[in-house]
């Protein structure tokens, strides 16, 4: 056994026999051990962190990769045990006046603030994103409050000016009594940028500053790199997103993104930018970029855009923009996020969203925006064999977008359960078209206003609604089994009931019922989310199945 003396912190090095050596990195280490660490790994060494809480005070930046058959492999104990924060515990608070405490001599515009790993909501303008006018003439992070006449139970506020940290818990208690935590590392906790073939597993990330640094990049960014493996690893409760990746051939698994200040996963595609291109005309180029060949699977995707960022704008469970090309998400939990939970923004084509759980107060749960295939591809987007459940707005959302492929889900409870609409749309210099996108062989039941709605007007063509199941409700209740906007007045729709013969007729004439069947799906139990259908169910085939689905029907 060697062993190796960097800044003060012991690393053992044992060398295997297989790939190369096995450093072992015991808690303690800052940020400069860790980076020392990174700048001499070689290929197929394993950098092995031990359980216990990390607390670093920069980026730290992984330098070095490996290759195919060597990887770098960066690994902990298990997420629950190895955890890495860039935040500082803060102590020896002083009373101020009733319920307020002060801490003076704070350097750091500390963006978050937390009492026993729970956040407290920041006062005042703090960053830029909180400035009026950044979109829409709006704040891209609304401010609460302004100053410390403002604060409020569970609340905190910083005075950059006399640099004095405030807060005011939710019990009005002392904070001397609780583990307080102030995130002050200005960007990553990780970045790694052209560096492949690397693993990353078993390691909890959690806490950073971005936002104080006008970035919004996550725990852990991930660029101009391939053959990436992140697997079993919790980035939760980052100042911006959980993770960035803009990387190809790679792989995330059995992940939990969630808690996140605006995302819990955001990722790019590769795009050319156009220099000197006038007011009005598109800047970046999309097309024949390679594909990304990314798969995000079995992962948890939950409560994301807890600072309330302009959902928008940007914010919730995922936003994938631009030029996104060959990415699968499938098999995942997106739930409860404030903003749209899976999110194509600009995206080229063969994209994958399949077998997810979507569901529960997200914006649109599955949201495919100004999207279309590139040249070559199959398609924009195959969207199969996802529950789409009880989302506050759209479960399917097709906007401005060609080339779309919706079929076999079960949509549930939702504002509108499949819409495609986002008419008329005019990005780049030109109006976007909703074309050559199919829906068909899904089950839609218990819309809020609608359970299928298509645009149809200009650049609306070539769209096919068939084959779909819709759930018999009782007439005397007010619900629409079918609606189609007729034209560019966003205010005149057609309102089906497709269970009254005139009705169905009339939607069959404009497209929208072809193959229509109206009945009780038989759900085993869609109040505890039960989408399974009992034996004898007349959508047998239909919608979700608890397995994934292969070959399209």
């Amino acid at each position: 056994m060697a062993r190796t003396l960097l800044t003060g912190i012991l690393c053992f090095v044992i060398l295997s026999p297989t790939l190369g050596k096995v450093i072992n990195v015991p808690v303690g280490a800052d940020s400069n051990a860790l980076q020392a660490v990174m700048n001499k790994a070689n290929p197929g060494d394993t950098i092995r962190l031990g359980a216990g809480t990390y607390r670093l005070e920069t980026t730290v930046n992984v330098t070095r990769g490996g290759t195919d058959k060597k990887p770098l492999i960066i690994e902990g104990a298990g997420a629950d045990k190895t955890i890495i924060k860039g935040s500082v515990l803060v102590k020896n608070w002083q009373a101020d006046k009733p319920g307020v405490w002060k801490l003076a001599g704070v350097r750091v515009n500390s963006q978050q603030l937390f009492a026993d790993g729970q956040p407290l909501q920041q006062i005042g303008i703090q960053n830029t994103f909180q400035k009026s006018g950044e979109y829409e003439s709006k704040a891209l992070l609304p401010p609460v409050g302004m100053g410390l006449e403002d604060l409020v139970p569970g609340s905190f506020f910083y005075d950059s000016v006399a640099q004095v940290l405030y807060c005011m818990l939710a019990d009005r208690s002392d904070p001397n009594k609780h583990v307080m935590e102030a995130s002050i590392v200005p960007g990553q906790l990780l970045l790694a940028k052209g560096v492949s073939h690397v693993v990353l597993r078993k390691i909890g990330f959690m806490h950073n500053n971005a936002s104080a640094a006008n970035r919004l990049l996550g725990l852990v960014t991930v660029a101009s790199s391939t053959n990436w493996t992140i697997e079993d690893c919790v980035m939760n409760y980052g100042d911006g997103g959980g993770i960035t990746l803009v990387a190809h051939d790679s792989v995330i698994r059995r992940c939990d993104f969630s808690h996140n200040g605006i995302v819990g996963v955001g990722m790019s595609g590769n795009w050319e930018e156009f220099p000197n291109v006038p007011a009005g005309v598109r800047k970046v180029k999309y097309a024949g970029i390679a594909p990304q060949n990314v798969v995000l699977e079995d992962s948890t995707i939950n409560y994301n855009n807890y600072r309330n960022f302009n959902r928008a704008w940007h914010g919730g469970g995922m936003k994938l923009i631009p030029g996104i090309k060959a990415v699968t998400v499938r098999n995942c939990q997106v739930t409860y996020n404030n903003g749209a939970g899976i999110w194509f923004d600009g995206a080229l084509g063969n994209n994958q969203v399949l077998d997810n759980f979507t569901a529960y107060n997200n914006g649109a749960g599955i949201f495919y925006e100004i999207s279309n295939k590139d040249e070559g591809d199959e398609y924009g987007v195959l969207i199969r064999n996802n529950r789409v459940i009880k989302n506050k707005s759209q479960g399917i959302y097709i906007a401005g977008s060609s080339d779309a492929i919706v079929e076999n889900n079960t949509c549930y409870g939702n504002l509108y359960n499949i819409l495609l609409h986002g008419m008329p749309r005019r990005d780049w210099g030109w109006d976007l078209p909703l074309k050559d996108n199919r829906v068909e062989n899904n089950i839609v039941g218990s819309p809020t206003l609608g359970d299928i709605a298509l645009f149809v007007g200009a650049n609306s063509m070539d769209n096919i609604i068939r084959n779909n199941f819709f759930e018999l409700r009782p007439v005397s209740k007010i619900y629409m089994l079918g609606l189609i906007q007729v034209d560019n007045d966003p205010k005149k729709y057609e309102i089906f009931n497709l269970g009254q013969r005139d009705d169905l007729k009339r939607a069959h004439e404009l497209g929208l019922a072809e193959g229509a069947k109206v009945a009780n799906p038989r759900w085993v139990n869609p109040i505890k989310d039960d989408f399974h259908l009992k034996p004898g169910s007349p959508a047998e085939g239909m919608g979700w199945q608890d397995k994934p689905v292969t070959s399209q029907p």
